[in-house]
């Protein structure tokens, strides 16, 4: 079976979106599929590492690289003519396809609330993979409409969808972003982690992993350091100069900024961590409702302490059994939270044969069979059932 996974971002790309995107390609092949990506061209240069390399992949993840106008990185204008530019490219370059008699089916994520409104246009099925909730508007009701199925990341935004444009619930698959079981290989001790990455053995280290944006909520942390302060919460993903430009709060000592590290860098540090932490935040819809955070998927396997916010987002994946939660946006429970979390013999986490259940292989399946109606994907998993995960 034929997949074109078209993608309004450069590939690769060190956000999580680009890994996600790359994990499910990875499924979706090793499942049977052949999938190629269709992506805007990078200006300046070929990328430096194959998508392969740059995701440390299993298998080779093809991509076709179309033209565009070199204004991604010129401000929110320049973001919309190149896609709009984009849009019109791949629209071109889907019907060629079509005109040459090839049979395929389009899979288009919304990594933009537009990019994907021309797919309808090629005449061929396609999926629609949600990340949101979208508003009422003719573009997404004709969008959705005419879409094959719809996958969408958690049971909100399937509710959502399903009142604001009348969808039934069986053209709606929820699948929560899935857990890379091969990062947890070969992982270093937590004294060995902290000897490499030189952090003291005998510290408190709560960290958080992520990119700095504003709809995370992530200045609470400033605040958590100072009521915990023989605990070092830990950002990996951002630069003080950066955090405290962003959020305006200054960060005290025992808030430690890591900097950026590639994908393949991040479980060293998971390792290194005695608490991890999950943000989210009441004042951001997307966070307190919609979002399915990948890094919570990366840290449930490790039998580290979560301590997450008691979103309806994060809720409808984890409960108590797995994470402590704290009240969004109240920093006094929140480090209430991390210092009852850090206390010994406090059995939470996630039950090993639960792992596979958020894998990117079942994702996959789950999408094969539900979305794409593949019989071979049927007759060999019989047991995935339709409509969630």
């Amino acid at each position: 079976m034929k997949v074109y996974y078209v993608a309004n971002f450069y590939v690769p790309f060190e956000k999580a979106y680009g890994i996600q995107l790359a994990k499910m390609c990875e499924a979706l092949i090793e499942a049977g599929a052949d999938v190629v990506v269709v992506a805007p061209r990078r200006h300046g240069g070929a990328p430096l590492q194959t998508p392969r390399e740059f995701y440390n992949l299993r298998v080779p993840l093809p991509v076709r690289y179309l033209p565009t106008l070199p204004l991604f990185n010129f401000g929110r204008i320049g973001f919309v003519i190149a896609s709009a530019f984009f849009m019109i490219v791949y629209l071109k370059y889907l019907w060629w396809k079509r005109l040459m008699g090839e049979k395929f089916v389009i899979h288009a994520i919304d990594m933009d609330q537009f990019s994907f409104a021309l797919v309808p246009l090629v005449g061929v099925a396609f999926i629609a993979e949600l990340h949101d909730a979208k508003p009422r508007s003719l573009s997404f009701a004709f969008l959705l409409s005419r879409a094959r199925h719809i996958l969408v990341v958690n049971r909100l935004i399937k509710e959502a969808l399903m009142k604001n444009f009348s969808l039934p619930s069986e053209k709606i698959t929820v699948a929560p972003n899935g857990i890379d079981e091969r990062m947890y290989e070969e992982l270093p001790t937590k004294e060995a982690a902290r000897d490499a990455l030189g952090i003291p053995r005998g510290s408190k280290l709560a960290l958080y992993v992520g990119r700095l944006y504003d709809w995370k909520g992530t200045e609470i942390l400033a605040e958590a350091a100072r009521l915990t302060p023989d605990v070092t919460i830990g950002f990996l993903g951002a630069t003080e100069e950066e955090y405290e430009k962003v959020t305006g709060e200054h960060a005290p000592r025992n808030l430690r900024f890591f900097g950026s590290v590639s994908h393949g860098e991040v479980p060293k540090w998971l390792a290194a961590a005695d608490l991890l932490l999950v943000l989210g935040t009441k004042q951001n819809e997307y966070s307190y409702r919609y979002t399915s955070p990948m890094k919570l998927f990366e840290y449930l396997p490790l039998g580290r302490p979560i301590v997450a916010a008691r979103t309806p987002a994060i809720e409808s994946v984890v409960s108590e059994k797995e994470v402590f939660f704290y009240e969004p946006d109240n920093v006094t429970d929140l480090s209430h939270v991390i210092t009852k979390a850090l206390e010994p013999h406090l059995g939470v986490g996630l039950p090993s044969g639960k792992i596979a259940e958020f894998s990117w292989k079942r994702r996959a399946l789950l999408l094969l069979t539900s979305s794409l109606n593949s019989a071979t994907i049927k007759n060999r998993y019989p047991t995935l059932s339709k409509g969630n995960l």
